[in-house]
C-alpha cells in the first residue's frame, strides 16, 4: 500500500534531510569564507587605488607647484628687466631735462640782456 511505502522511506528521507542540511551549512560556511575573501580582495583593490590616486595627486600637486614657481620666476625676471629699462629711460629723461634747463637758462639770460639794451 501507499501508506506503508511512505513510512518505509521516512528514515531515508530524514537521513537525506540531515545530509542536505549539513551540505547547506557547509555551503554557507564556504560562502562566508568566499565573502570574507571577496571583501579582503576588495579592500586590497581599494587600498591600491587609493595609493595610486594619492601618488597621482602628489605628482599633480608637485607639477603645479613647479609650474607656478617657474611662472613666478619668469615674471620676476621680466619685471626686473622692465624696471631696469625704465631706470635707463628715466636717467635719459633727467639728462635731457638738465640740457633743456641749461638751454632755457641761456635763452633767458640772452632775453634779459636784450631787454637791458633796449
Amino acid at each position: 500500500s501507499l501508506a506503508s511505502t511512505t513510512d518505509e522511506h521516512r528514515p531515508v528521507l530524514r537521513s537525506e534531510k540531515k545530509t542536505f542540511a549539513m551540505a547547506i551549512e557547509k555551503d554557507e560556511g564556504w560562502r562566508d569564507d568566499e565573502t570574507e575573501e571577496s571583501i579582503e580582495e576588495e579592500m586590497c583593490r581599494v587600498k591600491r587605488e587609493f595609493k595610486s590616486l594619492k601618488s597621482y595627486v602628489s605628482t599633480f600637486t608637485n607639477v603645479r607647484e613647479t609650474t607656478i614657481q617657474e611662472l613666478f620666476e619668469r615674471l620676476v625676471t621680466q619685471l626686473e628687466g622692465e624696471k631696469a629699462q625704465k631706470k635707463v629711460e628715466v636717467q635719459k629723461l633727467m639728462e635731457e631735462n638738465v640740457k633743456l634747463t641749461a638751454v632755457s637758462d641761456k635763452k633767458e639770460a640772452q632775453l634779459l640782456a636784450l631787454i637791458e639794451k633796449c
